[in-house]
């Protein structure tokens, strides 16, 4: 994936005007959600996600949010949320290419942490195949991960080493 062609895009993919985009999307919620939404509340939700930048390029369309809403009460400022999903809606398992959209579309992206969360049960929302991204402000270092010591670097080189030289099928 070259994530050099992204270009900023908007959210209304069909062209609707703004009554017939609540129409749909009342539709939607109440035919697979079973929840019946005033229409008001809708438009003000269609007219916020339009403010919010959108990217796309051949494969995947990112939305890059930098609200202080979609963030915890202990960490609102800096932080970015990416909303990622592929054109053709399919799913999306690359690494490379979630870490290269990061890096591409994040403000100083290479210097900062984002994750990806895997809700329990109960706050699952899964209605597509979209990923989203958390990236923490720039300077911020998570208190989880692989500690960077010396026995961690030490086993990376011999692996790396053993798959290069054909000594051992490590994966």
């Amino acid at each position: 994936m070259s994530i050099d062609n992204f270009e900023k895009a908007h959210f209304n993919p069909l062209n609707l005007p703004m009554d017939e985009r609540v129409k749909e999307l009342k539709k939607v919620m109440k035919t697979q959600l079973g929840i019946n939404f005033d229409s008001k509340l809708i438009e003000k939700l269609i007219s916020d996600q339009d403010k919010t930048p959108v990217f796309m390029n051949d494969t995947y369309q990112v939305l890059v949010h930098e609200s202080n809403d979609v963030f915890s009460r202990e960490m609102t400022e800096g932080m970015t949320y990416l909303s990622i999903k592929r054109l053709d809606k399919k799913p999306l398992r690359s690494w490379e290419d979630l870490y290269e959209i990061k890096n591409a579309l994040v403000p100083d992206g290479k210097q900062r942490w984002g994750v990806e969360l895997f809700p329990p049960s109960h706050h699952l929302v899964n209605t597509s195949n979209q990923y989203h991204i958390w990236v923490y402000p720039k300077g911020y270092y998570p208190p989880f991960g692989f500690k960077n010591n010396p026995s961690r670097l030490m086993n990376f080189l011999v692996k790396t080493y053993m798959k290069w030289f054909g000594k051992a099928d490590i994966k």
